[in-house]
């Protein structure tokens, strides 16, 4: 019983380390999510978040538009 458990135990991480590699080799970062970006500086910067572009203001918060202005 205990033999099945870690035989099972190693494959679910193989699987897990051969997709991991599998997406770095072929640079899929829209399916991996975050742009590298937007955790190093994220104050007035575009990037990629899930596939979908995004802008920062000088805050920090998404905008819908690079350069957005707040109304008073």
């Amino acid at each position: 019983m205990k033999k099945i458990i870690l035989i099972n135990f190693i494959l679910i991480i193989s699987f897990f380390l051969i997709f991991e590699i599998f997406l770095r080799v072929f640079n899929l970062s829209s399916l991996r999510g975050m742009s590298e970006y937007y955790f190093f500086n994220n104050k007035n910067i575009e990037g990629k978040a899930f596939g979908i572009k995004f802008f920062t203001d000088e805050y920090g918060f998404r905008v819908p538009q690079i350069n957005y202005k707040y109304n008073s």
